[in-house]
């Protein structure tokens, strides 16, 4: 399989689509696709390319034409792994055994609150940090800050916003894992959206587009990444003048959300129908 398609738990959300009751596909290893999903936004991200003549799987046709204007095989627009776990409950990603002991005791429920966080930091690093932490005081109080594992590092990092009140929580890897039960990262992610009101960011990213693709608050605000990409600073610039409404619709164009298939479809296309 693509090693791209081993990233984000992509493989995995699309294993529980197309086979929920587990009855065929093994959710924790998935089986190989015959071809490449789009791992990153391509706006923000490394683009998908060809592998050995396999088929691209792309987000949306958005991404589609971006490919066709760079000179790249367009590929097909299946809808971004997001959409389809849009579709899927929590439970479809529990084992067995957690499912059970969630019937025993079940888990107290915890009332959404406050703000996350999701800072870019670029070469600037705890300087823009602490810059980022006054702002988030001064607009949420205090809020949760995702830290990737690279900046989850960084004592000095972490100690800008905690000094100020702020709570921590690692994103972790984005490579998955498989065999294991743990949750892949757009799953920890959903979880963590869901524990919280609002979703902040201080540059363009995909997880602005998740958040607002599942309906929840989004903004693009707070000191920026100095010397960005041009195309990215025009596009942050054009995403922070976007309202509720506009952020919902750009996410839904640029995740397909249009493409999703049936899970049958998604059988055929990802080669999953004949296996031994």
């Amino acid at each position: 399989m693509h090693p791209d398609n081993h990233r984000f738990g992509h493989a995995q959300i699309l294993a529980v689509y197309a086979d929920p009751e587990h009855d065929d596909l093994d959710p924790w290893s998935p089986p190989s696709i015959r071809g490449q999903v789009q791992a990153e936004w391509d706006l923000t991200g490394r683009a998908s390319g060809a592998h050995d003549g396999l088929p691209v799987f792309v987000w949306s046709d958005a991404a589609r034409r971006r490919r066709m204007a760079a000179g790249q095989t367009p590929g097909f627009a299946l809808g971004a792994p997001w959409a389809y776990l849009q579709t899927l409950e929590r439970d479809s990603f529990r084992t067995p055994e957690e499912l059970e002991l969630r019937e025993e005791e079940p888990p107290a429920p915890v009332a959404p609150r406050g703000v996350v966080f999701l800072p870019t930091h670029g070469i600037q690093g705890q300087h823009l940090a602490r810059r980022l932490a006054v702002h988030l005081q001064h607009v949420a109080g205090s809020a949760t800050v995702g830290l990737s594992p690279a900046d989850d590092a960084v004592p000095a990092l972490r100690a800008a916003y905690t000094d100020l009140g702020h709570d921590i929580v690692p994103l972790g890897p984005t490579q998955d894992e498989p065999g294991t039960d743990e949750p892949r990262y757009l799953v920890r992610l959903r979880d963590l959206f869901a524990r919280h009101e609002r979703v902040i960011a201080n540059a363009p990213r995909a997880e602005l587009l998740f958040a607002a693709a599942s309906r929840f608050p989004v903004a693009l605000e707070g000191p920026a990444v100095g010397e960005q990409d041009p195309v990215l600073t025009g596009l942050g610039r054009w995403m922070a003048t976007l309202d509720d409404t506009g952020w919902r619709e750009y996410a839904d164009r640029e995740l397909g959300a249009a493409h999703v298939v049936t899970p049958e479809e998604l059988r055929t296309l990802l080669d999953w129908n004949h296996r031994d």
